[in-house]
């Protein structure tokens, strides 16, 4: 890969550490989503700090992925706002998330069959391109300039995430940690400042699973994580504050210890005490 200049990116153009108190962080406040007489969500409100990693837990259907929809515009609220350093996020639509530095893995990974490895995770970086239409159908130098950056953070990607050997091959005949790190490094290409995780552990073996945790770990020096997960020792072990979700009300929100000490928290909205995965194979139903 050619080494370009240097490339700050969207998440570059402003400072990352600002803290969590009043920092230009994401809020989401009062924030209530309707499908007709269902509540997916009925006013919720938190907040995620720069540089912070923040859980979103609760059983099936608790409006875990219908936040996620309203943060990453594919659904519009009922009421309350969310914002994101400061600007209210009220008519952005998914394909303004990159210009925005905000990134989302989904649920399943999510990859192109028929691309490689390489160009999947090169599709990540398109927000990013400044090449302008008429310079990249004619071949100047701009287009090739960005052309050469591109291909050089994929490079740098691969090579970060431990799959640059499988950049040649197609997805589908990869083991599924693999595909899942493609699918990160595909979020990660517009460098994001806001990093959404869809149920990142799904269908990871421990080995796996314990890749991601240090991986999550070592991102929050460079962003903001938000996760949705069932697996409670992999949200216990990252999370620095935890919100719990319930028939799209915010039953509680603290500490991993705060949480892992509420009996209300683990019986009533959990099921099962805390340390402890729930299946993994269990998904939100349309609702959340």
């Amino acid at each position: 890969m050619e080494l370009g200049s240097g490339h700050l990116g969207w998440a570059r153009e402003v400072a990352l550490h600002t803290g969590h108190d009043g920092g230009q962080g994401l809020e989401v406040h009062e924030l209530s989503v309707h499908f007709g007489g269902l509540k997916a969500l009925d006013r919720v409100s938190f907040d995620v700090g720069m540089g912070e990693v923040v859980g979103v837990i609760g059983p099936n259907g608790a409006g875990k992925t219908t936040l996620f929809n309203v943060i990453s515009g594919f659904l519009h609220p009922s009421g309350g706002v969310v914002r994101w350093r400061g600007r209210d996020l009220r008519h952005h639509r998914p394909h303004d998330l990159g210009r925005l530095g905000i990134a989302r893995t989904l649920q399943g990974v999510g990859l192109w069959p028929r691309l490689t490895v390489a160009e999947n995770v090169a599709c990540g970086g398109e927000p990013s391109l400044r090449a302008d239409v008429v310079s990249a159908i004619a071949g100047v130098w701009r287009s090739s300039g960005e052309e050469r950056r591109l291909s050089h953070r994929v490079g740098q990607l691969l090579e970060e995430l431990d799959i640059a050997q499988w950049a040649g091959r197609l997805p589908g005949a990869l083991p599924h940690g693999v595909q899942k790190r493609v699918a990160l490094a595909r979020a990660l290409m517009c460098d994001p400042a806001l990093l959404l995780l869809d149920e990142p552990a799904s269908g990871l073996s421990e080995t796996d699973m314990a890749d991601l945790s240090a991986r999550i770990h070592a991102l929050r020096a460079r962003m903001s994580v938000v996760l949705v997960e069932h697996h409670m020792d992999l949200v216990m072990a990252i999370c620095d504050r935890v919100v719990v979700l319930d028939f799209g009300q915010l039953v509680a929100a603290g500490t991993p210890e705060e949480i892992r000490s509420s009996s209300a928290v683990t019986t009533a909205y959990l099921g099962v005490a805390v340390g402890a995965d729930v299946d993994a194979s269990e998904s939100d139903h349309a609702a959340g």
